[in-house]
């Protein structure tokens, strides 16, 4: 009777013993399962990272490199701004931008776009020569015609080949109203006639200069303000060609 409780007594002992080893190995499994996934994530982790690392490292590598060649770009740039300023500058010396050549190059623009063949041009400026057989400086003077001008007509004759006329704009008084005369701040129209009927024509503000071909005379004038209400034509005449 006792042997019988004895053993069930030891069975009890064993099964719980059993059951506690089992528990404790439950146990340390998963506390070695929580091990394991925190060596992994920290190992997932520590790989990311160091990847992260070398991509910043990477991509601020490139950051640097892109910073030396804007810097180098704006080096260029700057650079050739100076030199064209410089080019600019030379150029600007170089171009006839006041005087006879401006005027000379945009007339021969001017023909040009008219449709004027560019050889003929070329030949015209190779066949002019320096002025020869001229002779010396005369000086007339005329009238110029305004519309409150109720006097004759005057023009100035030039050597029996041509005649010199011309209009301009009244000169005011202090009230206002229109004078005879015509008015040397403003503009006036020069008539160059020659006896068969030829016109050349010019408008512009005193003094300018201008000239005409008669058969094989080249008439050069100068036209200036004068007394009042005339011009002076101050000219020449030379062989042309």
């Amino acid at each position: 009777m006792s042997h019988n409780m004895y053993n069930t007594h030891n069975r009890y002992k064993n099964r719980n013993r059993i059951q506690f080893r089992r528990s404790l190995l439950i146990f340390l499994s998963f506390v070695a399962l929580f091990c394991v996934g925190i060596w992994f994530g920290k190992s997932r982790s520590e790989s990311e990272q160091s990847f992260l690392s070398a991509q910043l490292a990477e991509k601020t590598n490139e950051i640097g490199l892109l910073q030396d060649d804007l810097m180098r770009a704006r080096a260029t740039a700057q650079t050739a701004e100076t030199r064209y300023t410089q080019l600019q500058n030379d150029v600007l010396k170089e171009l006839p931008f006041d005087g006879p050549l401006r005027t000379l190059i945009e007339e021969l623009r001017q023909r040009l776009d008219e449709g004027v063949d560019p050889e003929r041009l070329s030949f015209s400026i190779k066949a002019t020569r320096p002025p020869q057989n001229c002779t010396d400086p005369a000086v007339k003077r005329f009238v110029i015609a305004t519309p409150a001008y109720k006097g004759p007509e005057s023009r100035a004759e030039i050597e029996s080949a041509l005649f010199v006329s011309g209009h301009g704009r009244s000169a005011k008084n202090t009230s206002g109203a229109p004078e005879a005369w015509y008015n040397p701040a403003q503009p006036v129209q020069i008539v160059f006639e020659t006896k068969d009927g030829t016109r050349q024509t010019k408008k512009g503000a005193l003094p300018f200069s201008d000239t005409m071909i008669v058969k094989d005379k080249e008439y050069r004038f100068t036209l200036s303000e004068g007394a009042r209400s005339f011009v002076k034509v101050t000219y020449d005449r030379c062989d042309y060609p």
